[in-house]
């Protein structure tokens, strides 16, 4: 008899599509709306902008001298700026499908996870908000991610094509991929040496003991060179990308010498405001595991504890590395999660019943919070906001006793952490959507690996129209970009052809537009008009106290630091304007 996941020459979708199968399917296309959705709305940062320069130099056939470290990324999205043009969302599509691609891995680890727990971890994976975030950022990071956790899965499998595959990108794409790589190293060599078996069916699910999963390399060294050579070298157009790919292990050595500006507080609020409800539950299942000293459990422990560990320890760390650990987090989660939905079952319609009045009063209690941060209140308004905020919080605990006497300890617990789950699975899918820069403040969320380029689109909509004035075209007007090294502005007037960058503007230089730092006038600004925009804008760390912070996670206001640059028109430029002999006049 045919199995459900295979393929006959009849009646395949049929087949194939079972509940399982479709599940799958519904994970997947919530991560292609979380990933693709407005992906190319947000202006690129300095730090993505200066990788999409690199490729779209390559896709404009320049050959680079010295390639970056980062083969993978730059090479495929060379190919999609000459598929699709240099956009935003062309920069970002590799790294999107990466992560869309992800929610397909537990499909590897279902023999280890079991069925449930696997299509589970496909939903988590799918509406995570830091994979989300991370996906949605120009870089390698996601194709590292999905590269390391594919190969170690068609290892375990036996597969040794897709080993071959995946390990070829593993090393393609980037420094971030040996951190990752370094930990599950660590992680599966520790465990090995308590559990040698671990990987055998026998450990996990009661199989057959003495099952050989060592890859036959013959197929694997194949695929592997061809990945290898294919993608590292764009079918020989680039032929320094394979360089390149070993200077990403230099390049990951010499991070741990070079300072960050990212703080462990960053990391650590990552992880608290963004994966709360996947944090709770997976420490919760760290615990159980470490009581109950399950091989598979322990490996993801370990796993968890290591990647954190070398994100934080880390010098030239960011951010974006915790999603390392969020993978055996998860998996820890949807465990326990698991663990204890089977044995709820017995009194599932009590504890549903009890935890209707938990979520009303959480919807209160977050209610009067967010009311509470709302600036210039009234002090009497504000005590009466305090007032009801602490008799809800003790409503709150009334009624789990009141439960606690009706039915039983048991349903009341119960009752209380479906209702928890409820209102943080919530709150965990409104995180995912800030964490995707999808809000009103995306330059106040962590997890952007940079400063947000605020006044991006106006800057170029301006010297368009400045340009549409004066040659008819919106992009013919000559630009110097002055002492301004920004990879983001270069971005931004990348479709500008007559556009040079000069550290100092010589006096007998008077081009049409300048862009200049704000502390920094040309020499010939007595004959320009300046207009100042936004340019790095990101959340002020320092001045972020209890009560900002308070005010951040209700209403995601707090206080930023600002950058800006200026952009100098010649005044001569200007409709019905004669050219202004003086001092220049600013709209600063």
């Amino acid at each position: 008899m045919m199995k459900s996941h295979e393929w006959s020459d009849s009646g395949t979708i049929v087949e194939w599509m079972t509940a399982e199968n479709g599940l799958y399917v519904l994970a997947l296309v919530l991560a292609l709306f979380c990933r693709l959705w407005l992906l190319g709305k947000a202006p690129l940062s300095d730090k993505e902008a200066g990788l999409a320069l690199q490729s779209l130099g390559i896709a404009h056939r320049e050959s680079p001298s010295l390639l970056g470290p980062h083969p993978g990324y730059l090479l495929l999205t060379a190919v999609s700026f000459f598929l699709m043009g240099s956009n935003e969302f062309a920069a970002r599509i590799w790294p999107a499908l990466a992560g869309i691609l992800l929610v397909l891995a537990p499909i590897l680890f279902k023999r280890y996870l079991g069925r449930g727990p696997a299509l589970a971890l496909a939903f988590v994976l799918a509406l995570d908000p830091g994979l989300n975030a991370a996906s949605r950022q120009a870089g390698d990071l996601m194709l590292a991610v999905v590269s390391v956790v594919m190969a170690f899965g068609f290892l375990l499998k036996s597969n040794q094509s897709g080993l071959g595959i995946f390990t070829a990108l593993a090393l393609l794409s980037g420094p971030q991929a040996w951190e990752g790589l370094l930990g599950l190293a660590i992680a599966g060599t520790i465990i090995y040496i308590y559990h040698p078996n671990i990987w055998s069916r026998a450990s996990i699910i009661g199989g057959p003991e003495g099952e050989d999963f060592r890859p036959k390399w013959k197929n694997g060294v194949l695929w592997f060179l061809v990945v290898l050579v294919a993608v590292g070298t764009l079918f020989f157009l680039v032929p320094n990308g394979l360089s390149a790919a070993v200077g990403s292990l230099v390049s990951y050595i010499q991070g741990w010498a070079q300072p960050t500006s990212t703080s462990i507080l960053a990391i650590i609020l990552a992880l608290v405001f963004y994966e709360v409800l996947i944090l709770l539950v997976g420490i919760w299942g760290l615990f159980w595991g470490l009581i109950h000293r399950e091989p598979l459990d322990l490996f993801l422990i370990v796993w968890f504890l290591i990647s954190i560990i070398l994100c934080v320890a880390y010098p030239a760390r960011q951010v974006s590395d915790v999603v390392w650990s969020l993978l055996p987090l998860s998996a820890l989660a949807v465990r326990q999660a698991f663990r204890l939905i089977s044995e709820l079952r017995e009194r599932l319609v009590p504890s549903l019943v009890a935890s209707v009045p938990v979520v009303t009063f959480l919807i209160f209690i977050w209610m009067m919070f967010v009311s509470l941060s709302v600036p210039g209140t009234p002090q009497e308004v504000l005590q009466n906001r305090w007032l009801a905020f602490l008799m809800a919080i003790l409503l709150l605990g009334l009624a789990f006793g009141l439960i606690w006497w009706g039915w039983s300890l048991q349903v009341a617990r119960s009752g209380y952490w479906l209702g928890f789950a409820f209102i943080l699975a919530i709150y965990t899918l409104s995180a995912g959507w800030n964490a995707a820069g999808l809000g009103e403040r995306p330059d106040l969320e962590i997890w952007r690996g940079d400063a947000y380029f605020q006044d991006a689109d106006l800057m170029v909509s301006t010297i368009g129209d400045v340009s549409e004035w004066n040659d008819r075209s919106r992009w013919g007007i000559d630009i110097a970009i002055v002492g301004l090294d920004s990879p983001a502005v270069k971005w931004a007037l990348r479709n500008y052809s007559n556009t040079e960058n000069v550290d100092v503007l010589a006096v007998d230089r008077s081009p049409s537009l300048l862009i200049t730092a704000d502390q920094k006038e040309p020499a010939v600004a007595a004959s320009y008009t300046g207009q100042n925009f936004t340019w790095r804008q990101s959340l002020a760390w320092p001045l972020m106290f209890p009560t900002e912070w308070g005010r951040w996670l209700a209403v995601r206001e707090a206080p930023s630091e600002k950058q800006v640059i200026v952009l100098w028109v010649r005044s001569d430029l200007f409709p019905g304007t004669a050219s202004l002999n003086g001092s220049a006049n600013t709209g600063r």
